[in-house]
């Protein structure tokens, strides 16, 4: 199974269940709280629209949201454990981890990505360019950012 890092601004909805069918993948919402004010980007929205595709992964959010400290991972081994099971049971080609960040760079899903390549052995990519994902870039795995989250 491959995995999509996805940022979703400046990006449309419907766009992310043509990715997601096309790779005939589950999409983890890995925001700590879907909310978003533009419309299409709620949780319950996704949900509406990705149907059994969607998967609410809060777990992987980000907790400086909350505490305003250095990014990390609310509940990594938590967060695991569920992407697991709702890979073992549906048996995806692909899971797409979105979040609101357009740069990956600033944004937690880096973090994420890296600890499933480094740790788990997944071949992580990031999703820029939403109109080929056929030519997503393999994402760096540098071992200093994987302490972050740590």
């Amino acid at each position: 199974m491959v995995i999509f890092l996805a940022g979703y601004g400046g990006h449309c909805p419907t766009r992310l269940l043509e990715i997601a069918d096309e790779q005939n993948a589950l999409v983890f919402d890995i925001r700590l709280q879907p909310y978003f004010k533009q419309p299409g980007w709620n949780g319950t929205d996704l949900a509406l629209l990705l149907g059994d595709r969607y998967v609410g992964l809060p777990q992987w959010g980000n907790k400086a949201r909350i505490t305003k400290g250095p990014m990390e991972i609310m509940d990594w081994e938590g967060g695991l454990k569920r992407f697991k099971l709702f890979c073992g049971d549906r048996r995806p080609s692909a899971a797409i981890l979105l979040c609101q960040c357009r740069s990956i760079t600033e944004c937690h899903r880096a973090m994420v990505g890296r600890k499933l390549a480094i740790e788990e052995r997944y071949a992580v990519y990031d999703l820029h360019h939403w109109t080929k994902p056929d030519q997503a870039q393999l994402i760096p795995l540098n071992r200093e950012l994987t302490e972050v989250g740590r």
